[in-house]
């Protein structure tokens, strides 16, 4: 009996918390987007990589057109802050290997490998 009468009122509350406004969480889109041009030998690739892990990187993309080498890639604001991706494009400035160094805000869609 005394089930009976509590469950008109919980549903009523089921129903009125499924429809009340919620703010938008922040957009896993809201990213740096990093590209860096460096020259295309085995050493210099593998001194910027280390560097770009210094955040965590996400959907990166090397394209090697023989004497230069072009590494894209973005990083979530939510997982490095604005401090971490300034050190690491001041530490890929500073490497004689690296061409030029650009950080931008993210436009594209960001794909990750399972």
């Amino acid at each position: 009996m005394m089930r009976n009468f509590l469950i008109p009122p919980v549903l009523l509350l089921i129903v009125f918390a499924a429809c009340t406004t919620t703010l938008p969480t922040a957009s896993l889109e809201d990213a740096y987007f990093v590209r860096v041009e460096c020259q295309g030998d085995v050493n210099s690739r593998q001194m910027v990589l280390l560097c770009l892990r210094q955040g965590r990187a996400k959907d990166m993309h090397e394209d090697n057109n023989g004497n230069v080498l072009v590494i894209e890639t973005a990083y979530y604001k939510s997982e490095t802050s604005e401090g971490v991706m300034q050190k690491i494009a001041d530490d890929l400035r500073r490497m004689p290997v690296v061409l030029s160094v650009d950080v931008a805000e993210n436009r594209s869609v960001i794909h990750q490998s399972p």
